[in-house]
């Protein structure tokens, strides 16, 4: 039995294609959201206020050995919660389709990731062009480090590192710091809790001669150290 292929078909769920053309070797497809509502990323409220209109493109799959670039249409709400912090907020679209200021949307980013993970970065590239997907082996590599990257859960552990270098007339090893290197030292590791900042500073916590060491290293509380 045939169906009709209809044009939002071609384009992520949730959008509506409103014009279609070709601008070079590339096909440009001018699509919007088909709700009428924005949800407040801050306090969850409900907005059917809409403040003004601006237009973002896309990367999406490629289409009869073009290039595909989706125009969004996208708005920016007023949000009516007395309380709520933000006056105004942009229009949020499904995770699984398109992330906030993401430039490809989601199902062509999992085929980058999937890419970067089987050839690694210049022989993903070189494949990935002739599959029309402009991306660079910088991105790839950038995409595969983002997707395997583990959520962070909580505060880690700070390391310091020492040498035991000598001992003292009891037979005690002396710790002393890493700069003979000619000679055979074992490491003493000590370990603290601290919190790091989102610019990666330690900002409590941890030995206080950690800030003026060059090395300091961390692993979460659940793992185990082995020395």
């Amino acid at each position: 039995m045939q169906q009709a292929l209809h044009r939002s078909s071609l384009v992520p769920r949730g959008f509506v294609v409103e014009s279609a053309y070709y601008e070079g070797d590339k096909a440009v497809i001018e699509i919007r959201a088909s709700g009428s509502v924005g949800l407040c990323p801050l306090c969850g409220t409900v907005s059917r206020r809409v403040h003004s209109r601006y237009r973002r493109r896309v990367t999406d799959l490629p289409l009869s050995g073009r290039i595909v670039q989706l125009l969004v249409v996208a708005r920016r709400f007023r949000c009516d919660a007395v309380l709520c912090g933000r006056q105004i907020f942009t229009e949020r679209f499904d995770e699984g389709v398109l992330a906030p200021s993401a430039r490809r949307t989601a199902r062509l980013d999992s085929i980058v990731h999937h890419l970067g993970l089987a050839l690694g970065g210049r022989p993903a590239a070189g494949f990935a062009k002739r599959l029309m997907l402009p991306v660079s082996k910088d991105t790839l590599l950038r995409v595969v480090r983002r997707r395997s990257r583990p959520p962070a859960s909580g505060p880690g552990r700070a390391l310091s590192i020492s040498t035991c270098h000598g001992s003292t007339t009891n037979g005690q090893p002396v710790a002393e710091t890493a700069l003979n290197f000619g000679a055979a030292y074992g490491r003493a590791v000590s370990e603290a809790p601290f919190v790091l900042s989102a610019s990666g500073r330690l900002v409590d916590g941890g030995p206080k001669r950690l800030m003026s060491k060059p090395f300091i290293g961390f692993h979460r509380p659940e793992r185990s150290l082995v020395s």
